[in-house]
């Protein structure tokens, strides 16, 4: 019970000194495994018992008996406690149900001395998205900010793919300029009010609002902080690194940049600042620039033809798109919670389904693969029995009661474009799959393909064992060492078949998820914008 009341610090440090202890199990990455799984279990139960104490009041938490504005405060409240609460869900779940198509796709590529420290850099983004969310104090959300980005950045590196680490260099570099002109404005602001602690900095900002330089960081701050969301025009680093990077790690990492982003964007301009007084130049801003996001990225997307990735992630700055301009118009912020919870289950399932795909392990005339790929389709497009669906006609009713007569049309035009990209997206994964069948009666046991190889000539057995779709990524040539190649990977063909069915188990939860969170929201009152 002592330790229970310390439940604000110990769910933003379960995870870290998780992180330190899966460092210290070097080679033995199953262990490391547990110990990440174990933590990020024992975060998920503290925020939920957190659940239950805010709804008593704000609970604000002192470190080191220095109370604040002095010492360095964490605040939870309805804004953020249940926000750190999904996240740690959607780790648990990456964790559980990702295990094996990571092994396959990302860990299989690193030393197996060094992959215990990716799951150690997974841990301390998560504690840096932790702490993002729990602090009071503007120089510790900078820390937060930095520790969970360097680890993005090194985990965005990881893969097969070499164009990950460029891809990861442009993330590395906007967000850096990014968290520097944070780091500025906390500096102005500190300059300017003596305090560095967010409800302190508030209350003496009421006097001295007016001064050039406090409008100075409140503008830094949120270039900074937009930057970071891959906002448009500062949107490329995104579409270039998510296009590399191994679509499993985006499975966790793009779910939740949307949130961490709007999250410290909403924190600075209704906890530090008055909301009030910056709206109408913020709209004048941000409302331009997020109907041109959603026209433009929604264009992209419909002229997307060769990957089916690049089709999600121009469909995710699209919702970036919608994100913002919900800031900025009125009422429209009783929208954005649903919105960002139906928006991060549609890009888990998506980059899920993407990664799956990649294998090269799915069975193309399978039943079971078509449904649950077109009813994420259906979640994310905005049919009707979907969430998005009643979330879009809150946005038209929100739009038509204000007289947004512009607005309304931008996002009826991107709404109907997007059935378009969506069926581009179905008939790349279920109908226009490749030739390879999952059906393990096919292939042909290890053995003998070798006697095969040694009874064919080199072309002849390329030829041969083409047909069991296991040379994708081999260049024919005339030598026999394309047979070596075939029998050193069928083992991993072979760990792919069996985790088939594993993978299809995250894929069925997410779905199940998806079909019920209309009447979770519903329950809520968050439908409709109630």
């Amino acid at each position: 019970m002592i330790l229970i009341k310390h439940f604000p610090a110990l769910q933003v440090l379960l995870p870290f000194f998780g992180a330190l202890f899966s460092i210290l199990t070097f080679r033995y990455v199953r262990v490391t495994r547990i110990i990440a799984v174990i933590s990020i279990a024992l975060s998920l139960f503290l925020s939920i018992y957190g659940l239950s104490v805010i709804n008593k009041g704000t609970i604000s938490y002192d470190f080191g008996n220095w109370h604040a504005p002095i010492g360095i405060e964490y605040r939870l409240d309805y804004l953020n406690q249940p926000i750190i609460t999904y996240i740690n869900g959607v780790l648990l779940f990456f964790l559980i149900f990702c295990n094996k198509l990571l092994a396959t796709t990302v860990l299989k590529f690193i030393d197996q001395k060094r992959q215990s420290l990716f799951y150690a850099l997974l841990l301390f983004a998560h504690s840096g998205y932790l702490g993002i969310l729990s602090t009071n104090d503007l120089f510790n959300l900078y820390v937060f900010i930095e520790i969970s980005s360097l680890s993005a950045y090194a985990l965005m590196a990881q893969g097969n793919n070499p164009k990950a680490v460029i891809g990861a260099f442009d993330y590395l570099m906007l967000g850096t300029v990014g968290a520097t002109l944070i780091l500025i404005a906390i500096g102005f602001l500190l300059s300017s009010t003596g305090s560095l602690n967010m409800s302190d900095v508030s209350m003496l900002l009421q006097t001295n609002y007016d001064c050039k330089i406090v409008k100075l960081a409140i503008s830094f701050f949120l270039i900074g902080a937009i930057l970071k969301t891959a906002f448009f025009p500062m949107h490329f680093w995104m579409i270039r690194s998510y296009s590399s990077v191994a679509p499993v790690i985006l499975t966790y990492l793009a779910s939740i940049s949307s949130i961490m982003g709007l999250y410290i964007i909403l924190r600075f301009i209704h906890f530090t600042i008055d909301y009030s007084k910056i709206i109408n130049d913020l709209a004048i801003f941000i409302k331009p620039i997020s109907l041109v996001t959603i026209i433009l990225c929604t264009y992209f997307a419909c002229r997307s033809k060769e990957k089916v990735r690049n089709i999600v992630i121009y469909s995710s700055a699209v919702q970036i798109g919608y994100i913002f301009l919900l800031l900025v118009v009125p009422k429209g912020e009783l929208i954005l919670t649903p919105f960002l919870l139906a928006d991060s289950l549609n890009k888990i399932a998506l980059f899920l389904i993407i990664a799956y795909f990649d294998t090269h392990s799915v069975p193309s005339t399978s039943m079971l693969w078509r449904v649950l790929v077109v009813f994420s389709l259906i979640c994310s497009c905005g049919l009707p029995i979907s969430s998005m669906f009643f979330i879009k006609l809150s946005i038209f009713e929100l739009l038509i009661v204000e007289n947004l007569w512009l607005e309304l049309v931008i996002v009826v035009i991107s709404s109907a474009m997007s059935l378009l990209y969506h069926y581009k997206i179905a008939k790349k994964l279920c109908w226009h799959h490749s030739n390879y069948t999952a059906n393990p009666t096919n292939i042909t046991p290890n053995s003998q393909l070798s006697l095969r190889g040694a009874t064919y000539s080199s072309d002849e057995a390329i030829q041969e064992n083409n047909k069991f779709g296991l040379l994708r990524r081999l260049t024919p040539s005339r030598n026999d060492a394309s047979l070596l190649w075939l029998n050193a990977n069928h083992s991993n063909y072979t760990l792919l078949q069996s985790s088939t069915k594993y993978k299809y188990y995250g894929l069925i939860f997410v779905s199940v998820i998806q079909l019920l969170l209309p009447i979770f929201l519903n329950q809520l009152q968050l439908l409709g914008g109630r």
